[in-house]
């Protein structure tokens, strides 16, 4: 099946759902009210409802939440684990102030928040899809004591933060549905991993089937289409109190969201007044390389339409016969061994998305020329790079043994540099092989310095290229 068809057959499937279409207009709920099946809440801009749905093909009723402009579109569902055989479904904050959803008979939770006010409660649904219990009975009072933001389903909203939280023990990922018909949690998963630098991955269960790359500042670096979207923002956060990755928007009029659904891919749609409906910016399932580990250790995935995998510079196949039909998996293994006090050297490779940065060391203090030295006096250290390439070259992340997961662009500006650690031997047949002496020239070059995004050189210790 094609890309676009399966796009459409996903939407098709989604258009199906049944949803209550009466509205009470209101956005709060204070402790004298509640929300019967057939009634809603609305956003006070009207962008987002929160209600009680049916998906396709099942008489089950769920508590949720979906753009106005498309109600065929949940972006969170309450009681996903637990959903109601009838209509009898009551929203309502109790006499503790704890947010349930009660069934029948009343006694009969479904779900609710679990947290409590001695000063009573109010419930709101915001513009940002946002659904927060507050202490007080106020709308605009006090802090959150809950919030739908720190327990997302499948969907993603601008200001939403997926990532631990390390004061709660909270993970905020993204849990497919089952499928169609069973938003209760199914095999994929969307999250952030803090270790080394923050990056998303997409699991199959527990197996990663996808990686995004590393943030560098800008974007993460196997996701260059994020700059090319400016009506979005993204950040990654990395503290001792929490880890996330969030966007937004430029403007509030913008609508959009990110999605792991349930057939593996994640997506990140944007809303078409024109066409009235969704489009999609990018996915998890762009090309082969988005397949995780597609060319083994040590293997470099091309993304420009080229032969599928190739080896580092200074790395042979492990099993030829195996490459030799086609199958990438085994990876590569090194040409000549490291020998640190031989004179190993760095060659640079542009363009790339960095390799996995789950057993890397990150130090975001360091310069370019530190972290270097840093790589250089370790003969352990595989591989360096930048952290944070948004001005300039800052921060360090070293490499120890297999480099994991690597990426080409087929534009040197999309991705970013790498310096691989190699025997004397394999640079210097790497460098002589690509720049043969036809003429002379005089150049005076600075080697404490780095090469510029999307440009070549070559070091070895002690000796520049000559």
């Amino acid at each position: 099946m094609g890309k676009s068809s399966m796009i459409f057959h996903y939407f098709l499937v989604i258009s199906l759902f049944v949803l209550v279409s009466s509205s009470s207009g209101e956005d709060t709920i204070q402790q004298s009210q509640n929300i019967s099946d057939g009634q809603t809440l609305v956003s006070a801009g009207g962008i987002f409802v929160l209600g009680f749905f049916s998906p396709v093909d099942s008489g089950k009723r769920y508590l949720g939440i979906w753009f106005a402009i498309s109600n065929t579109t949940v972006v969170w569902v309450a009681n996903r684990d637990k959903p109601l055989n009838d209509s009898s479904g009551i929203l309502r904050i109790d006499s503790t102030g704890n947010l349930v959803l009660a069934g029948s008979p009343p006694s009969t939770i479904f779900w609710s928040t679990g947290q409590t006010s001695s000063a009573g409660a109010t419930a709101q649904l915001l513009d940002s899809g946002n659904f927060v219990l507050r202490e007080g009975s106020s709308p605009t009072a006090g802090n959150f004591l809950w919030q739908s933001f720190d327990h997302p389903t499948d969907t993603m909203l601008a200001g939403m933060k997926i990532g631990p939280d390390y004061r709660t023990g909270r993970d905020r990922n993204l849990t497919a549905w089952r499928n169609a018909s069973d938003p209760s949690p199914g095999r994929f998963t969307y999250k952030l991993d803090p270790r080394g630098m923050g990056q998303p991955f997409v699991l199959d269960n527990t197996t990663v089937i996808y990686r995004s790359g590393p943030w560098n500042g800008i974007q993460f670096s196997g996701s260059p289409s994020m700059k090319s979207y400016p009506m979005f923002y993204s950040t990654v956060v990395q503290n001792q109190e929490e880890a996330y990755y969030q966007f937004g928007v430029t403007q509030a009029t913008t609508l959009t969201r990110l999605v792991m659904d349930y057939s593996g891919v994640a997506r990140r749609l944007l809303w078409d007044s024109k066409k009235a409906g969704w489009q999609e910016l990018w996915s998890s399932a762009l090309d082969r390389c988005s397949n995780y580990l597609f060319c083994g250790p040590n293997g470099v995935c091309n993304g420009d339409g080229s032969l599928p995998c190739n080896c580092l510079p200074g790395f042979r196949a492990r099993n030829q016969d195996e490459w030799d039909i086609q199958n990438w998996s085994g990876g590569c293994e090194r040409n000549t061994s490291l020998n640190c006090a031989d004179g190993d050297g760095f060659l640079p490779r542009m363009g790339m998305r960095l390799p996995d940065t789950v057993n890397s060391t990150v130090d975001m203090s360091m310069n370019f020329n530190e972290c270097k030295e840093t790589c250089r006096k370790n003969c352990s250290c595989a591989a360096y790079a930048s952290a944070n390439i948004s001005g300039g070259e800052s921060g360090c992340i070293t490499w120890i043994g297999d480099l994991i997961d690597l990426k080409t662009f087929g534009e040197a500006q999309d991705g970013q540099n790498i310096y691989i650690r190699l025997a004397k031997a394999d640079i210097g047949t790497f460098y002589h092989l690509t720049h043969p002496r036809f003429y002379s020239i005089k150049i005076t070059y600075d080697w404490s310095e780095p090469a510029p995004q999307g440009c070549s050189d070559v070091h070895i210790f002690g000796v520049p290229p000559s």
